[in-house]
């Protein structure tokens, strides 16, 4: 079953709504990357529905940092399928140069294929959000794949920083990274007028 640290996050109160839609995704969709837009929309829609507005959605995130934040692990345990010894040999068999290598060809032809579609519309969502003259922060800068596409589409009036707790992946944003936890961000309130991220909570706690 395929979840994400948004999933966990949101839902962290009552997780069932979540996970049954979850498994029904999965039942319907498996894992064809044919079927990857049609899996993503449901997801996008379920959050939609379960979560109307603004002032819900902050509720759970305070909700998630009160209760879920010490113990997140739990969260996880309840909702990921549990490896098996024969799995995770399984698994450690595979980590090889070869297997290595061929990751990385997947990964470049991501970048050419169903990455490069979504670059620009994200780009150009965040850099005609509100005016000619907006503040953007980026959080979870990681690769910089996505920082690089905002940057290009930046008007000279624009003002740009990319936050990420990895020192490297911060640099990825170059003079613009900054180094810190996005639980203690170091800017004082509405600082920003957009706040953006390219799948980086996928990825991070």
């Amino acid at each position: 079953m395929v979840n994400n640290e948004w999933d966990d996050i949101l839902f962290w109160e009552n997780y069932k709504p979540c996970y049954e839609m979850l498994q029904e995704l999965e039942r319907k969709y498996g894992d064809d990357p044919a079927n990857w837009e049609r899996w993503h929309r449901e997801h996008y829609d379920f959050y939609k529905q379960t979560i109307p507005n603004k002032e819900e959605f902050i509720r759970r995130f305070e909700y998630y940092e009160l209760h879920g934040k010490p113990h997140w692990i739990e969260g996880h345990h309840r909702t990921m399928n549990e490896l098996t010894k024969e799995e995770l040999l399984d698994l450690i068999r595979h980590v090889t140069k070869e297997n290595g290598e061929y990751h990385v060809e997947v990964l470049e032809k991501a970048r050419q294929g169903w990455a490069a579609q979504h670059l620009a519309p994200y780009a150009e969502k965040v850099c005609s959000a509100t005016s000619e003259e907006h503040k953007i922060m980026e959080m979870t800068v990681g690769a910089g794949v996505g920082t690089n596409a905002i940057v290009r589409s930046m008007t000279d009036k624009m003002f740009y920083a990319g936050v990420d707790i990895d020192f490297y992946c911060a640099k990825n944003a170059d003079a613009i990274g900054i180094c810190a936890s996005l639980w203690n961000l170091p800017f004082s309130d509405n600082l920003f007028d957009v706040v953006c991220s390219h799948f980086g909570f996928d990825e991070c706690r």
